[in-house]
């Protein structure tokens, strides 16, 4: 009981190693980089570099790591075990070995995967053979894509044993109008969990209540668009309103009343609207891409909590 409260509740945490945010990146398998500022006896720049390594290791394995909140994080621990000096003829030549282990650490910081490398460098001084260590780092080896493709399958098994429990968290914010906050914690569910379906037919019920929320807000843009002549702005504000709000009837008729006063160019991109309306999939497809959308934002506007201060 104590994870899933924590598992919820972080939920609403940006944890700050996470870069980017994409639409495109929500439903997919996120697993965030968490790299400290300092590694043992590392300076920052070659921190970064070993940030930069597992950032590639990630993408070359279909692995996105650019989502608001990331539930699961790759955390590295490099660990120098050998340094020896190899007296040559005109300078000595430094040897470093190092063992670099990876984990993915669920956020309460239950190690759910590991693996481990073991590493070599060289050069004429102490810190090109620590970078020389680190960039003999094999980003291509089959052992991260193993231990990579082990943790998508934990992830998926993590999310499918808590589908329940999320929705019904979701359901509790959606009943005290909370909505945006209720389709953040549906749209971390990733799209390869079997419960998917469930998530997006849920998150679509809510979305619909939202939209029933931002009713009098769309209809009064259109309103202030249709008044100044700008029709395909008050396309815009309408083609927002979902079908199943009370909203719909009002869109469809401003259509209708406006339609001889667009030009052609605008009645072409008018039509093709209008046409997604009265497709059922590509409308599916809208309202799930909105709430994606909503889901980024609702996280991008909420403040850093380090992973470690939010959890008690």
């Amino acid at each position: 009981m104590r994870k899933l409260i924590i598992c919820i509740g972080i939920l609403f945490a940006i944890i700050p190693f996470c870069f980017a945010q994409k639409t495109d990146d929500v439903g997919k398998i996120t697993i965030g980089v968490d790299v400290p500022t300092q590694i043992n006896r590392l300076d920052e720049i070659q921190t970064g570099k070993i940030r930069t390594e597992l950032q590639q290791i990630c993408t070359m394995n279909s692995i996105v790591s650019s989502w608001s909140t990331n539930s699961f994080v790759v955390r590295p621990n490099f660990d120098i075990y050998q340094f020896e000096t190899v007296e040559g003829g005109m300078q000595n030549i430094y040897v470093v070995k190092a063992e670099l282990t990876l984990s993915i650490v669920q956020f309460d910081e239950t190690i759910v995967n590991s693996t481990s490398k073991t590493l070599k460098g060289s050069g004429n001084t102490k810190d090109k053979a620590l970078n020389d260590c680190i960039a003999n780092i094999p980003v291509t080896d089959e052992a991260f894509q193993t231990f990579l493709t082990e943790s998508k399958k934990k992830i998926i098994d993590y999310y499918q044993a808590r589908c329940s429990e999320i929705m019904l968290k979701a359901q509790n914010y959606a009943k005290q109008e909370q909505y945006e906050t209720a389709i953040a914690i549906l749209m971390l569910v990733p799209e390869e969990v079997p419960c998917y379906e469930s998530i997006t037919s849920l998150t679509e019920e809510i979305y619909g209540t939202y939209q029933d929320k931002r009713c009098a807000q769309l209809t009064s843009a259109a309103n202030a668009a249709i008044a100044i002549q700008d029709y395909y702005a008050a396309a815009e504000y309408l083609t927002q309103i979902n079908p199943n709000s009370s909203c719909y009837s009002f869109a469809v008729n401003t259509f209708k009343n406006v339609e001889e006063k667009v030009s052609a160019w605008e009645q072409r991109d008018w039509n093709f609207k209008m046409k997604q309306y009265d497709d059922s999939v590509q409308l599916e497809k809208m309202r799930i891409r909105a709430a994606k959308e909503i889901a980024v934002e609702y996280y991008k506007n909420q403040p850093d909590i380090h992973i470690q201060q939010f959890i008690k």
